[in-house]
């Protein structure tokens, strides 16, 4: 046997394998009768999910995901065509986990009425995120503006404003990352076209304002107290 079909042969083997352990993931459409998502192409490309979904309402829908590897970064990349007759001025991506785990005694209570039966919203423990912390870009064409909500057990959600979708507009719309590092799949991505949302939790530098205010009423009613007895 000639080296060059020996070489031939070596390389064939490692690209089976390579093959092999690659997963395949899946998207589809999570209640497809009730969606304001018409139709999805998904094509995957190594770590990176090439989705591109047509919306013909501006309701809140969702994207059922599988098959991630665990523990693996990988980068979505969301083209929309606006067919919902508005222009979108912010777009919301959530992550929901399935419940019945362990962790879910973390999450916020009452659940928000967007989330589906079977599913909870993702807190910071259950090991779902959008690659918190790897440092993958999390960019869109349309939105000038990003507020994330991550951190705490409240949420993963990255909400992209400051900017406008026209109604008849194609775009490649948001990057982003998406991690499990737990069994977490399948899992939904919930979609929102123009839903105004704000952190719910504060940020550190706003509650250490606030333990401060707390602590400065405190003291001047302790001060007023001891007046008046006096």
């Amino acid at each position: 046997m000639s080296v060059r079909i020996q070489h031939l042969i070596a390389g064939a083997v490692v690209a089976l394998f390579a093959g092999a352990s690659q997963a395949q993931v899946t998207v589809s459409i999570f209640n497809p009768g009730t969606s304001s998502i018409s139709s999805l192409a998904f094509v995957q490309v190594g770590n990176t999910l090439q989705i591109s979904t047509t919306w013909n309402a501006s309701a809140g829908s969702f994207l059922l995901i599988d098959g991630l590897d665990t523990a693996a970064n990988y980068t979505v990349e969301h083209t929309i065509t606006n067919n919902s007759g508005e222009t979108w001025t912010r777009f919301a991506n959530e992550l929901l986990d399935p419940s019945g785990q362990s962790n879910d005694s973390l999450d916020p209570i009452p659940q928000p009425a967007f989330v589906p039966a079977g599913y909870t919203t993702s807190n910071d423990n259950d090991g779902l995120s959008f690659a918190q912390g790897s440092g993958l870009a999390r960019t869109s064409t349309m939105f000038a503006s990003l507020t994330v909500d991550e951190l705490s057990d409240v949420r993963d959600f990255l909400d992209f404003h400051d900017g406008s979708h026209a109604n008849g507009a194609t775009d490649t719309f948001t990057t982003f990352g998406l991690r499990d590092n737990q069994d977490n799949q399948p899992f939904l991505l919930a979609l929102r076209p123009n839903a105004f949302s704000v952190p719910v939790v504060p940020e550190p530098e706003t509650y250490a304002l606030m333990l401060a205010g707390l602590g400065v009423v405190g003291f001047m009613a302790r001060r007023n107290k001891r007046r008046t007895a006096a």
